[in-house]
């Protein structure tokens, strides 16, 4: 996917999805070098948003803000991780031309998280979804418990045991 084809996807969600929202909705672009010669098309929109702040600071989100009701994530990258593991209810956007989940990931995700795929008419549904009342929301996240107890086992904390042990293991048996 291209800068620009990343650019159109994140402003469909910023005018389409988070606009729409009666709840505050605070924007954090992933951080990545500057991409465009002038102004970010994607930060101009939300800037022009007025029900969307725009989270523009150097230093990690989470260590600034209270947590929030909900935190929707697209895309796999680390934020990934941070999101899952504070326990606040999570939307995943599923972005298959962008980093993308395997098969396996996305049917842990798909039963653990709130997942929507965007290679689909995601975005009725998501807004639909994110109107309803937190505690709504609450409810059906803590559903998912069991499911995302097992997620967080098989894809981030890895299998029981002393790490430090393990990876010592792996790079003996490597070096012999």
């Amino acid at each position: 996917m291209t800068d620009q084809q990343a650019a159109s996807w994140e402003m469909n969600l910023v005018e389409n999805v988070l606009a729409k929202l009666r709840r505050r909705t605070i924007f954090k672009s992933y951080v990545a070098p500057p991409r465009y010669l002038g102004i970010d098309p994607v930060i101009d929109m939300v800037k022009r948003t007025p029900s969307v702040e725009l989270y523009d600071r150097q230093i990690d989100l989470r260590y600034l803000l209270r947590k929030p009701a909900i935190v929707i994530v697209a895309r796999a990258t680390s934020t990934l991780a941070w999101c899952l593991l504070s326990g606040t209810p999570m939307v995943y956007i599923d972005i298959p031309s962008q980093t993308s989940l395997n098969d396996e990931a996305r049917s842990a995700f798909e039963k653990s998280v709130f997942f929507f795929d965007s290679g689909t008419s995601y975005v009725e549904r998501l807004v639909e979804f994110l109107a309803r009342p937190n505690d709504a929301i609450l409810e059906a996240w803590e559903g998912k418990a069991a499911a995302r107890e097992e997620l967080i086992r098989s894809f981030f904390a890895g299998p029981p045991g002393s790490a430090g042990r393990r990876a010592a293991n792996v790079v003996e048996d490597m070096l012999q």
